[in-house]
């Protein structure tokens, strides 16, 4: 039985738009896994989006005490992750059990966001998926055919991005700037049950940090591009991260050329290389390397598009960026050196719920939705592993056929 509680709000009299409804759901999965789910609905805008988290919940000073004894022989980075909690597999589990969880959390996240859109599954007509898992032919694919959206092709329909922490966010740049898809019904989803991959708290597998800041976590935004959202500019680099300072070994590396170009495409797949973890491990992160490694191209983006976007709009203010949220120590970095760089715009702190990589983004602007107002510019900041970043403006609630 669901518990369903509403989330916070201001007073009715305070609330700009009282057509937007957030609630807040927590359940049961299996004996040792619960679900929590937010949804957002903002029919004026047509959209609406579900953040989901699940697996054994794990408070802040829990992890802390439990990475302790874990890695009691060797130093450790406690630093202010910005994490409340986070979820990961519960110990114990098996990969088949952790990925039945996370079948069953996809199911219930995609029927959600259907009903908040009003949408009969055959109304949707593309599907894009961001995130690390694949399972052939793709995970949009395997999506598509567990929630009701078996009339999608897997060829043309559907589109899958394995960009790590980048795949959700440059899912749905993606998404807006198809022009085929202009004014249809698109759902756009990011999956990350990346703890599986090391199986709860596995040392031989994965390090310290990744453990304290990594969390299962995914999203599901339904919209309508050219309605719900119009793509107005945005700005791209990719490179390589030659020191390996975040590495994993990623699920699609067979079907990607190991000397080809750091992003490739193979059919729907959109792919990046990332680095080698060391020998057993499945992902590795240094922390100030990542760190540096992230305020040497992030900020010089976010200027890039900003100052494009001043020349374009001179009279408009962008409200807000939705970014990625890998650390509140690296987001904090990101903002004063943007600042630096003239660019002060807020950049609101909003998944405190663990770094669940390329759902991340797609997780901050679910809970951001319903600050949203018609004709808002919204920047939105997308960066991850291998390195790719993607910064994009957004305008809220547009018009159809205004330009791109």
């Amino acid at each position: 039985m669901a518990l369903l509680e509403a989330r916070d709000q201001p007073a009715p009299d305070q609330l700009k738009l009282p057509t937007s409804e957030t609630v807040l759901a927590f359940e049961s999965l299996s004996e040792y896994s619960m679900l929590k789910l937010e949804e957002i609905r903002r029919p004026e805008l047509k959209m609406a989006g579900v953040a989901a988290h699940w697996g054994q919940r794990y408070g802040e000073k829990e992890i802390d005490s439990i990475i302790a004894q874990i890695f009691a022989d060797e130093a450790l980075e406690l630093g202010d992750t910005g994490f409340s909690e986070i979820y990961r597999v519960p110990e114990g589990y098996s990969y088949e059990q952790a990925f039945e969880d996370e079948i069953m959390m996809v199911r219930k996240m995609v029927s959600s966001s259907l009903t908040l859109n009003e949408w009969k599954p055959e109304q949707v007509e593309a599907l894009y998926f961001g995130g690390s898992p694949l399972i052939l032919p793709d995970y949009g694919y395997a999506i598509a055919q567990v929630t009701g959206l078996t009339h999608l092709n897997p060829k043309t329909d559907i589109f899958n991005y394995y960009l790590a922490c980048n795949a959700g966010g440059r899912a749905l740049k993606d998404a807006l700037v198809n022009p085929n898809l202009q004014g249809k019904n698109v759902l756009v989803v990011a999956v990350e049950g990346l703890t599986k991959q090391v199986e709860g708290f596995d040392k031989q597998k994965g390090d310290q940090l990744s453990m304290r800041f990594f969390s299962d976590g995914a999203a599901a935004v339904g919209l309508v591009p050219g309605r719900s959202l119009i793509h107005l500019l945005g700005k791209f680099r990719a490179v390589e991260d030659k020191a390996g300072a975040l590495a994993a070994v990623p699920s699609w590396k067979r079907l990607m050329d190991p000397d080809g170009e750091l992003i490739q495409e193979v059919d729907n797949l959109m792919m990046i290389r990332l680095p080698t973890p060391p020998e057993g491990k499945k992902i590795w992160m240094k922390g100030w390397q990542t760190t540096k490694l992230f305020l040497r191209n992030v900020p010089p983006v976010i200027k890039k598009a900003y100052r494009r976007y001043r020349k374009k709009y001179p009279e408009k203010e962008i409200k807000m960026i939705v970014a990625h949220h890998p650390s509140f120590g690296v987001n904090e970095l990101i903002k004063e050196k943007s600042k630096k760089n003239g660019v002060e715009i807020p950049m609101p702190w909003v998944v405190n719920d663990g770094n669940s990589s390329g759902s991340t983004t797609l997780i901050a602007f679910v809970r951001l939705m319903e600050q949203f107002s018609p004709g808002d510019h919204i920047m939105i900041a997308s960066f991850g592993a291998g390195i790719s970043v993607d910064v994009f403006v957004v305008e809220v609630g547009g018009i159809e056929g205004e330009p791109a």
